[in-house]
């Protein structure tokens, strides 16, 4: 499926000396005594230092995680220890890098779209939600005024990660803020990662103590599954909150490259919704019932109604884990295009990704050839997981078996090292 869109705006041993003697014996007596009191302080240090001990663990989640690593995902305990839920957090001694990430890999509970509670989750997820604009330079420059927020964002982690589009924020020479709800405080971005693979970009503020919201799983999505999105619509509209249901998943979009000012507009894991999404949306959390993110909204179908696409949250937590971990973005990278067909070969019938375009010097130039079609990636076809998400999931560095068909109808294999995308 291809759609033509508009974008919106990881021991001591004590020994007592017996004497016959009775002399002796009463000291032996007396000396029992001290050495039992000797022991009764030891036992009590040793007590100490290990509530002091399960104190910390439980402080800092240490003795939960090991806990959970031994019980069963599905056993009543781990669902009573919130196995499901965690903080991926950055170990590096560099603060600035830094970044606690609220994950959660457990599913929505099952929830009717009637049955949704949308007051609730806004009221949650509504003081996490940011405007975006641009900083007014001068009238000379033609800049948004400093209070026009063009677009939405949300935190990703208390000290100061907001997760947006990269078209929102695709302007590298514009000076960009955030804005909370409720506050006239125009907040200064002072940096910003982008991804334009996955339309993707984080924010960085000055600022800690923030409300994070918790990243979910896209993987384990259904369509019918209730969402909730809030963002900006028209950016003076702000922490507008709409609802609607997931109404399919894995969509390709296509965004054309004068609106979406990027040199890579398509899309194979969009998630479709009818919830209602529209300019200044984009960047926004598309929420599942259980009030964690599952998808930052991004475009809508021109003239269609109930049309809106949003990405599937783990890529951003891909991103995310790559800041925590290098400071940077490294994503996977072949230099290719390519468009989904269907090919049959030999009374067989394959989906593939034929390509396009190959990048000059990039990993695919010296392997792969324009016309031929992958029908498989790192022993994984391609009728359930989309080329994009597979060479996503794949490690920079690694040599992959990548199968094809040629254009005079051969199947080949052929082996190709992912790159990094500069």
């Amino acid at each position: 499926m291809v759609i033509i869109l508009s974008m919106e705006n990881k021991s001591a041993q004590n020994g007592v000396h017996v004497s016959s003697n009775s002399v002796k014996l009463g000291k032996k007596k007396r000396s029992g005594c001290g050495a039992s009191l000797t022991v009764v302080i030891i036992l009590l240090i040793a007590v100490f230092c290990c509530l002091v001990g399960v104190s910390a663990s439980l402080a800092t989640g240490k003795l939960q995680q090991e806990v959970c690593n031994i019980v069963r995902t599905n056993d009543s305990l781990a669902s009573r220890l919130n196995c499901n839920v965690g903080v991926i957090q950055n170990n590096s001694s560099d603060s600035a890098n830094n970044y606690p990430i609220n994950v959660s890999d457990s599913g929505a509970p099952a929830a009717s779209y009637n049955g949704l509670d949308v007051a609730g989750i806004y009221e949650n997820a509504s003081k996490s939600v940011v405007g975006v604009g641009i900083k007014d330079t001068g009238a000379s420059t033609g800049t948004a005024n400093t209070d026009e927020v063009i677009g939405t964002g949300f935190v990703v982690s208390a000290n100061g990660l907001i997760a947006t589009n990269q078209h929102v924020v695709s302007n590298t020479s514009a000076e960009y803020f955030v804005k909370f709800l409720g506050s006239d405080e125009l907040i200064t971005v002072t940096k910003i990662y982008r991804d334009p693979s996955n339309d993707i970009a984080i924010l960085v503020i000055n600022k800690t103590g923030l409300p994070a919201l918790t990243l979910g799983n896209s993987v384990t999505l259904k369509p019918g599954q209730a969402v909730v999105a809030i963002g900006n619509p028209l950016g003076s509209l702000s922490s507008t909150v709409t609802t609607g249901i997931i109404s399919g998943l894995n969509r390709t979009v296509t965004v054309g490259d004068t609106t979406f000012n990027s040199s890579v507009s398509k899309f194979d894991d969009a998630i479709q919704t009818d919830a209602a999404i529209n300019p200044g949306n984009s960047g926004g959390p598309l929420l599942d019932s259980a009030g964690k993110v599952i998808g930052i909204n991004f475009a809508r179908v021109q003239g269609a109604d109930n049309l809106s696409f949003a990405l599937p949250v783990g890529y951003l937590r891909s991103r995310l884990t790559e800041i925590q971990q290098y400071g940077k973005f490294k994503i996977p990278f072949l230099g290719i295009e390519y468009r989904s067909r269907l090919v049959a070969v030999g009374g067989e019938v394959y989906t593939g990704a034929q390509i396009q375009s190959i990048q000059a010097s990039s990993p695919a130039s010296s392997v792969l050839k324009v016309g031929d079609i992958i029908i498989s990636f790192g022993g994984k076809d391609l009728e359930e997981n989309s080329l994009l998400n597979l060479i996503q999931r794949s490690q920079i560095g690694e040599v992959v078996e990548v199968g094809i068909i040629r254009q005079d109808g051969t199947k080949a294999s052929v082996k190709v090292t992912v790159g990094e995308r500069q």
